[in-house]
């Protein structure tokens, strides 16, 4: 019995240690995603093939930060299983975006680097947040990296 609650302890340690992403972190990134094509082009609408790159590549690159430190899900491009599990989410997540986005945007780079100095400057300093950093650094270089379809080019119809 003591060795099953010695494990259950453990257990309940390891639930804590992990912070989860903020929701907050993932949704603000991707509102500056579509703020800042919106600003590239002069309206919201409608969305260029250009901006749904920067999009997608912005969440693919969050996603597989998020990932990879609590994998859930298969990696769409072939991330490694895990990291530090004490990685701070919300450092991997909020780089990987930063990174994707300066890349696309270098003309509104000073904006896009606000935005990240304000969403670091509210996670501890420590071990975690520059594990976090790191990851989503490797994330944001595999987004931008990943090959597949173009949205600018139409696709023939699927005929059997």
């Amino acid at each position: 019995m003591t060795g099953r609650k010695t494990m259950l302890m453990a257990a309940a340690a390891a639930l804590f240690a992990a912070q989860p992403a903020s929701a907050d972190t993932v949704c603000e990134w991707m509102e500056l995603a579509g703020r800042l094509g919106a600003a590239s082009q002069g309206s919201a609408t409608p969305q260029t093939p250009d901006q749904a790159r920067v999009t997608t590549r912005t969440a693919l690159a969050m996603f597989e930060a998020l990932n990879r430190i609590d994998p859930r899900y298969r990696s769409y491009l072939s991330f490694p299983a895990a990291a530090d599990p004490t990685a701070s989410q919300d450092a991997a997540a909020a780089t990987a975006a930063f990174k994707v986005l300066v890349s696309h945007y270098p003309a509104q780079r000073a904006a896009i680097e606000e935005s990240y100095a304000l969403a670091m400057s509210t996670i501890a300093d420590g071990p975690a947040k520059e594990a976090g950093r790191r990851l989503g650094e490797a994330a944001a270089e595999a987004a931008g990296a990943a090959g597949g379809i173009d949205p600018a080019i139409a696709q023939a119809p699927y005929r059997p």
